[in-house]
């Protein structure tokens, strides 16, 4: 009868154990909130979480990680995220059979530097390591300020990468070499108070004023007059190879120039409508044609083949005028720059994605197509692909 006693008693402080074990578990609380949930495309978060039993909080309590799409963010066994493409995904916080769902938005910006740059163009480096924005060097990597030339307060002082050196937009040449960066040459192309159209592509460079001779210029600086001076500009761009030049017209004519001999290659006209913007495909066969017409609220861009002489496609609008057309260098991305923000097309013109953003002036892909720097009241570097 003792030893069942004994058996009993026991029992009951086995119970007397185990109950306060079960009912504490069951009184767990995981809390958990990212630092942003927005990320930029090489950016990253910490998980700040908290775990309490009983309403007390567990000093160093199990706690794991994961992530619902390892291809958007990974997640470290101590709660770092780090964005790894444009998306979105969850992470998840587990502890004592608890579990937080929290999501994760990677966007397509890597950095941004804030400034006055309305107006100022965009270039790349060939080597994809600077970028210009007006009269200031960029490092492409990180945003940061390698060199200003002169103050950013006209949109006359920019800059372009020009093969082993920079061309000023008042046509001054000068080198870099291992980021070390000299004067303006003695020499000047252009006068900066009346050129109004300027392109740099592939060591030639173009600058015009209304109603004036356009002249273009060679790497070893050999000189070419275009001598058209008939009507006002409203668009002037090279090839991508600096062979030939387009230049649109108030009459509404687009001509096409031998850049080496200044002759007249080809001269159309597009359903008598004004082109304010000419971008050439890197097989010089196409243009891509920002064309205005205000009384038909007509904002487009024609796909324009110089062989054949007809408009193959349209596309863009219908959101005001249209500002600069570009094409990466690989030819997979076009952007479109309007006054809603940045719209990607891919190479057979259909929309891929929109950049929603006010008050861009100017935009620019890095020579290996895998970003987009886009100026305006700041300049930013999107992430492309």
């Amino acid at each position: 009868m003792k030893k069942i006693i004994r058996y009993l008693v026991l029992v009951v402080l086995l119970f007397s154990l185990v109950t306060p074990v079960a009912d504490a578990a069951s009184k767990i609380t995981l809390s958990a909130k990212l630092s942003k949930s927005t990320l930029k495309y090489n950016g990253s978060a910490k998980v700040n979480y908290s775990v309490k039993k009983n309403g007390k909080i567990v000093k160093k309590p199990k706690v794991s990680f994961s992530s619902s799409n390892k291809k958007i963010v990974t997640v470290s066994s101590k709660g770092v995220v780090k964005s790894k493409n444009v998306g979105k995904a969850y992470v998840y916080v587990k502890a004592y059979g608890k579990k937080v769902k929290l999501p994760v938005t990677v966007s397509r910006k890597v950095w941004s530097v804030e400034g006055k740059y309305k107006g100022r163009k965009v270039d790349t480096s060939f080597d994809n390591k600077y970028v210009s924005a007006g009269s200031s060097l960029y490092d492409l990597k990180n945003g940061n300020l390698v060199k200003s030339f002169a103050k950013n307060n006209s949109k006359k002082n920019s800059i372009f990468f020009w093969k082993d050196g920079l061309v000023h937009y008042d046509g001054s040449i000068f080198d870099y070499f291992n980021c070390k960066f000299t004067s303006y040459n003695k020499f000047k192309l252009f006068n900066p108070n009346n050129d109004y159209f300027f392109d740099v592509k592939n060591g030639v460079s173009y600058a015009s004023q209304n109603k004036s001779k356009g002249k273009v210029v060679n790497s070893d600086l050999d000189v070419v007059e275009i001598d058209d001076v008939e009507t006002g500009r409203n668009a002037a761009a090279l090839s991508v190879d600096g062979s030939i030049l387009a230049t649109a017209y108030d009459d509404t004519r687009v001509v096409l120039n031998d850049t080496k001999t200044g002759n007249v290659i080809k001269e159309f006209k597009i359903d008598n409508k004004e082109v304010r913007g000419i971008t050439f495909t890197k097989d010089n066969n196409k243009l891509l044609l920002s064309v205005t017409n205000v009384d038909e609220e007509d904002f487009m861009v024609y796909v324009y083949d110089t062989d054949s002489n007809v408009v193959l496609k349209k596309f863009g609008g219908p959101y005001g005028v249209i500002g600069e057309v570009k094409i990466s260098p690989d030819g997979k991305r076009i952007a479109l720059l309007d006054m809603r923000g940045v719209k990607m097309y891919d190479s057979s013109y259909k929309l891929l994605y929109e950049l929603k953003m006010i008050d861009k002036t100017s935009m620019n892909f890095t020579k290996d197509s895998k970003y987009l720097i886009v100026a305006g009241g700041d300049v930013t570097k999107y992430y492309v692909k």
